[in-house]
């Protein structure tokens, strides 16, 4: 066992506070949703709670025998449960803070009790092999203690944080506003996420991120330009529109993408915005949107051509012109064919890393931090589709300007 040092107390630390993240802004606001902004009956809501928590009873302990009878392996016993649960945890949070007012009663409640009991399963997931740590990280009683105690400051800065903040951006005039609660879900979810992974870093130093951090900024770099560069350029050229005007009207729908991850879930808002908002016929749009999230996955090509650059940097690989006139092309084809769901363009990476001799594990070195890259190329994705179908149905003479430039 390594000496025992502050950057176990950090990361230790940091990681509690990744755990409250998503707890405490659901302990707090998740009932205030489900009653002011779903409007459903508190009664109701109390019950479904009874009987999750009834669940719990039942679940806790299986989910812990399950975790102990694990064999420790190269990255522990209790490490990899962490990384395999923290992510589908946040996404879980997200989720169960959609707004679905509009469904019927009792969609609402089967949606309320499925996301309820889901996250408290992965809650369960990550919450108990990161509080049996201590156990293995240090043998002196002293050590355990004070991680004890930095464990405890964690929670008890990022309760403080909410408790402030929390009122101050869910509400606006004392009225609940529910996408407010999922911008602010899906930020505590992102956070909590980092704090989890953090005593990785604590412990590898913090020079292990920075190839990361420059292949994330690459990414998020390109598909800044692909979004705001070269569709509104196009969209300038061949409709004559204001593109901060449509990035303003199409928004809602971008920041939905980005939370949800999937091209497929944001087609009937995506139709719906650009009907109402940009003035595109659904003639046009019924036809080209779903098209669009089945093949147009600009972002997903873009991800995977950094992708095979950062992996042949990493294992010390030259690659030649032919090799990335391969990429190109193998990554368009590749993009074509991956399906509208989240972080599926990791799938077909396998096959771009295949064309050119790289090896498939280096995608393992990304996978960790592609989740907010996903949700990135998924808002570029369905932009460009949304920019397509303005172009298709100005040419067909299915766009009313009068829409676009009258409505807000």
């Amino acid at each position: 066992m390594r000496e025992f040092s502050m950057k176990d107390k950090i990361g230790y630390t940091l990681g509690d506070l990744g755990c409250c993240c998503t707890e405490q802004f659901r302990a707090m606001f998740l009932t205030v949703f489900y009653t002011l902004v779903l409007k459903v009956n508190p009664l109701h809501v109390g019950t479904i709670l009874l009987i999750t928590k009834i669940w719990d009873a039942i679940n806790d302990p299986i989910i812990g025998a399950l975790i102990d009878a694990r064999k420790s392996t190269k990255g522990g016993r209790f490490i990899p449960w962490i990384k395999a649960f923290s992510i589908p945890m946040a996404i879980m949070c997200v989720i169960g803070f959609l707004d679905v007012s509009s469904f019927d009663y009792k969609l609402k409640l089967i949606y309320i009790l499925v996301t309820y009991v889901l996250y408290e399963a992965l809650y369960t997931c990550v919450n108990v092999p990161f509080g049996s740590l201590s156990s293995v990280m240090t043998d002196d009683v002293n050590h355990r203690t004070d991680l004890s105690r930095y464990r405890s400051l964690g929670g008890t800065i990022f309760m403080t944080v909410v408790v402030i903040a929390g009122p101050l951006v869910l509400y606006k005039d004392n009225n609940p506003i529910p996408s407010r609660f999922t911008l602010m879900a899906l930020i505590c979810a992102t956070i909590g996420v980092f704090c989890l992974i953090s005593r990785t870093f604590a412990t590898i130093g913090f020079s292990a991120f920075v190839p990361l951090a420059k292949y994330m900024i690459a990414v998020l770099l390109a598909l800044a330009i692909q979004c705001l560069g070269v569709y509104q350029i196009l969209l300038k050229i061949f409709t004559g529109l204001n593109p901060i005007r449509f990035i303003k009207k199409f928004f809602p729908v971008m920041a939905f993408a980005f939370s949800t991850a999937t091209s497929n879930a944001t087609i009937p808002l995506s139709i719906e915005t650009l009907s109402k908002k940009v003035g595109v016929s659904k003639k046009i749009s019924s036809f080209t949107i779903p098209l669009g999230a089945t093949i147009n996955m600009d972002g997903t090509s873009i991800m995977q051509g950094v992708a095979v650059v950062f992996a042949a940097q990493a294992f010390g690989i030259h690659l030649s012109m032919a090799d990335y006139i391969t990429v190109i092309g193998t990554a368009t084809l590749a993009s074509v064919g991956t399906a509208g769901v989240p972080s599926v363009g990791l799938v077909t990476l396998t096959m771009v890393f295949n064309s050119v001799g790289l090896p498939v594990e280096a995608i393992g070195l990304i996978m960790g931090i592609d989740r907010i890259l996903d949700m990135t190329r998924t808002a570029v994705n369905i932009t460009g589709d949304a920019v397509c179908t303005t172009i298709v149905a100005h040419q067909n003479k299915a766009l009313d300007k009068k829409v676009f430039y009258e409505t807000e």
